[in-house]
């Protein structure tokens, strides 16, 4: 399970200043331009994971290989953005369809295996992740939270201490269901720990789309050339999934308990 996921700004932050900086004669970043190519890539992940969801609803368990290789895709999209920021110009796009496609596997999916619900689900997560996106614009914007070495220092403890605690967890799992008949995993999936392990999953998600707008400032400030837009909106569109993705974690959890009241 991974937790956190700001790595996206960390190649720009630890470029070459020549390569990052505007000269007198070209445009540089703005606040507007990241906001439109941030909605242009959240925009394509929604509609091409809607399409998905008809695809998957349509024709059952069989895009499952689109899943798969639209991860691997992502993975070697998000390695080349990362080595050189000035690709997202031309890969943000592809890796938006990408997320699409897997977003709609995963909520297409979840529809077939909970019939009538399972869209509820994937649909209530998406608007739990809007809310707190806006809430984190918001708060970032009126400066009630500040991006300061604290921030960084209590985000990196809390992801630090949900993978300590994870890891440590499974070994625990693995050792007593080969020694005994105990299955923790399923405790564990079923408890009040688990509920809490995901909200704090979702607060450091958040935590992350706070940095992700703090560094976006950052190169409007700092006057990053115009063509890093498009690589702080990746950065963006990447933190907003992950946010998705801890959220819906979270509903299922809280729908399956629920369920066996």
């Amino acid at each position: 399970m991974k937790v956190g996921n700001n790595f996206a700004f960390n190649k720009i932050f630890n470029a070459d200043e020549n390569e990052i900086y505007s000269d007198y004669n070209s445009e540089t970043a703005t606040y507007k331009g990241i906001g439109i190519k941030s909605t242009i890539l959240l925009g394509i992940t929604f509609l091409v994971t809607l399409a998905m969801i008809g695809v998957v609803l349509t024709f059952g368990y069989l895009p499952i290989a689109t899943y798969l290789i639209a991860i691997v895709l992502i993975s070697i999209l998000q390695i080349f953005m990362i080595i050189s920021p000035l690709k997202a110009k031309a890969l943000a796009i592809p890796y938006a369809i990408s997320e699409g496609l897997v977003l709609g596997c995963l909520c297409g999916i979840l529809e077939l295996a909970i019939p009538g619900e399972g869209l509820i689900i994937a649909g209530t997560a998406l608007l739990i992740t809007v809310a707190i996106f806006i809430a984190a614009m918001i708060l970032y914007s009126t400066g009630f939270i500040k991006v300061e070495r604290r921030f960084f220092a209590i985000l990196f403890t809390l992801a630090l201490g949900i993978i300590i605690f994870i890891l440590g967890s499974l070994l625990l799992s693995l050792i007593l269901s080969l020694t005994t008949d105990i299955v923790l995993l399923d405790l564990f999936y079923s408890s009040d720990i688990a509920v809490i392990v995901s909200v704090l999953l979702c607060v450091i998600a958040a935590g992350y789309i706070v940095m992700s707008l703090a560094e976006a400032d950052n190169i409007v400030k700092y006057n990053y050339d115009k063509s890093y837009e498009w690589y702080a909106a990746y950065a963006i569109t990447v933190n907003v999934i992950y946010l998705f993705l801890e959220v819906l974690r979270l509903v299922m959890i809280i729908f399956s308990r629920k369920r066996r009241d």
